[in-house]
């Protein structure tokens, strides 16, 4: 068998006025950033055939023309080894499962004991390089990582091209331990797992790792990394296949996921992180799309950037977004959200991302013999806070663009309501359709594969070329209909959430109107829901001799709703949430929406008497305060 290749990504309503800096741990320190890999694939027959698995202890084993091996390839057992392919190619497991084809080598592990009996080499293997050149996985026998260990110990993978097959196989795997990967070629043909989560990743690694310049076609997820680690500057095209496929995979602390390219042909997810701290994920170019699978079939919904349970300080900003559902796919999310931690000083921060969700076909199609709702959000909140929880979550949403043709704001998902306290603050929505989305989101996929040298590379045009291919699909994506500004009532638990300072894209192929027939969903559950609307004031609060209050602490009342509190700056100034209406509905069956109009607020600041504000205030500007008695 000769492979081909084409070798040559409660609202404490005002406290964003006090966010300071933003700190975070220091990840993997980046590497220079190389090309990646050109080299052709020698054919098979010209392979020598050696016996494996052969030991590397020390110093640097190069090639001087293709290998074969019929299990096991080359074993580090030494310290400060490099492998050079010196552009051949190394061809291992053509004979059985769990087969590797070069392996950092761990002295005290029953896995590479059974391999290779090796006393003398150290603990682990340290600073190994594997370099310049081919690895090929011949058979399809499962867990056949082409380059693995069970530690990394600082490993540098620089330049190789690899091709593997099989069950839950990786091109590059190591569960433990520092590793680089700096441009690559990895290519994974996997297409079945015994683990539905994200470790059957073409690129397996954990803490204190960097995935950079690299081109990732294949596997089920792109890369899974852990704590202090860095994914960049790559192309990432994974084959999502079972439920929990991601191009990038984390649930760790002060990650970085930066400047990639997201682009799976056929169906794949964008970025998934859960129960971290400090992750960076910005710049990236995302396409989100799933076929149904066996676990879940049509239950899916594909989504670009997927954020869920206890997360803390994550900096998630200026990435785009497509997001696809319908007809051959399942339905979709731009962003999905189900965060359930309320710490106001750890929020996270969804800033200045471009955010498009494209429904291709009807909101109703018949799958598995029934009739399933299809659909296309540009932001779900699924769980926001949990089910139960009263207190609202504090995550920072703002100057974000969110676009659809089907529906833009859900305030419900397959696990929960939206619990979502702090505004949405200087968001802007428009309603497009599938041909401007596409050929806006490839401009951008052109542009920032050009930047990363990639351009002209054999499997990065080929990759670019069935995704534009496998997109027009969208041109036929009309603005639908039944569209809606929101959606809700899926789950039974309350849904509340506040828009402050919402515009309008100049061009929207519509008006985005907020209004009682702008709300869509079903009502036939017992969920309070409210959709408050309103903009913020700038405003001097004056003493009464009208010298600026400064640094005074200010609780705002509005009506019966929660108190909110926040501070004067050095000037005296406060930016004043003013809720104009709502659109909201008891917890009760069957109860309709209504739409209320809201008083301006009260302010209570100590040493005063409360200040009821006029709009006549908001007009000047400024609110002289009267002394209390």
């Amino acid at each position: 068998m000769t492979p081909h290749f084409n070798i040559d990504l409660q609202f404490r309503m005002f406290a964003f006025l006090l966010i300071g800096s933003w700190h975070f741990a220091m990840s993997a320190a980046p590497v220079e950033r190389l090309g990646p890999a050109h080299y052709a694939v020698e054919p098979i027959e010209q392979a020598r055939e050696l016996n494996g698995p052969l030991a590397v202890s020390a110093g640097v084993y190069r090639l001087s023309g293709p290998v074969r091996f019929k299990r096991d390839g080359l074993f580090i057992t030494g310290n400060d080894v490099t492998i050079d392919l010196a552009g051949h190619t190394l061809y291992y497991g053509e004979e059985g499962d769990d087969c590797w084809g070069i392996r950092v080598y761990t002295n005290w592990l029953e896995a590479d004991q059974r391999k290779l009996a090796a006393p003398q080499a150290p603990q682990h293997a340290l600073r190994a390089r594997i370099i310049n050149g081919v690895i090929v996985h011949v058979g399809t026998g499962a867990r056949c990582h082409a380059i693995c260990g069970n530690e990394g110990g600082d490993a540098r993978i620089e330049r190789v091209a690899v091709e593997v097959f099989g069950r839950d196989t990786s091109c590059v795997s190591f569960p433990y331990g520092r590793v680089t990967v700096a441009g690559c070629v990895l290519k994974n043909h996997q297409d079945a797992t015994d683990d539905r989560h994200m470790m059957p990743a073409n690129v397996r690694l954990d803490a204190g790792c960097q995935v950079t310049g690299c081109i990732l076609i294949g596997g089920n997820s792109g890369v899974h990394i852990g704590d202090f680690s860095r994914v960049d500057h790559n192309l990432i095209a994974q084959r999502m296949f079972a439920t929990n496929g991601y191009a990038v995979a984390s649930g760790a602390k002060s990650v970085v996921i930066q400047k990639n390219v997201i682009i799976p042909p056929v169906s794949g997810r964008g970025i998934i992180s859960g129960g971290g701290e400090r992750l960076v994920c910005e710049d990236n170019v995302i396409l989100a799309w799933n076929l149904p699978n066996e676990e879940y079939g049509w239950g899916l919904n594909a989504c670009g950037v997927r954020v869920r349970i206890e997360t803390r300080n994550y900096l998630i900003r200026h990435n785009s977004i497509l997001a696809v559902g319908g007809l051959d796919h399942t339905s979709c999310s731009g962003i999905y959200l189900t965060d359930v931690l309320n710490e106001p000083e750890n929020r996270n921060r969804y800033e200045f991302n471009d955010v498009t969700a494209i429904l291709c076909g009807p909101t109703s199609a018949q799958h598995d013999g029934r009739d399933l709702p299809m659909y296309a959000k540009a932001i779900t909140f699924e769980g926001q806070g949990g089910p139960e929880q009263e207190t609202p979550i504090s995550d920072l949403i703002r100057g974000n663009a969110f676009a659809s043709n089907h529906i833009l704001i859900s305030t419900t998902g397959s696990d929960g309501g939206c619990n979502q306290g702090e505004p949405l603050i200087d968001n802007e929505l428009s309603w497009t359709n599938g041909k401007r989305a596409k050929e806006k989101f490839l401009s951008l996929a052109q542009r920032r594969l050009k930047s990363l040298r990639m351009a002209d590379h054999p499997d990065a045009v080929e990759t670019l070329e069935q995704v534009t291919k496998n997109l027009g699909v969208l041109d036929a994506a009309e603005l639908l209909a039944d569209r809606s500004t929101f959606y809700s009532g899926d789950w039974g638990s309350r849904e509340f959430v506040t828009l402050l300072d919402t515009h309008v894209a100049a061009d929207s192929l519509a008006p985005v109107t907020f209004d009682l027939a702008d709300i869509r969903g079903p009502l036939n559950l017992p969920s309070p829901r409210r959709i408050r609307i309103g903009d913020t004031s700038p405003i001097v609060l004056q003493k009464p001799d009208g010298a600026p209050l400064i640094g005074a602490a200010v609780i705002i009342r509005n009506q019966e709703e929660e108190a909110l509190s926040t501070m004067t700056d050095p000037k005296g100034r406060l930016r004043l949430p003013v809720i104009r209406f709502a659109l909201e509905r008891p917890g009760v069956v069957d109860t309709p929406f209504r739409k209320t109009t809201r008083d301006l607020p009260t302010l209570e600041i100590n040493g005063y008497k409360n200040a009821q504000v006029t709009q006549a205030d908001l007009d000047r500007g400024t609110l002289q305060l009267q002394v209390s008695e």
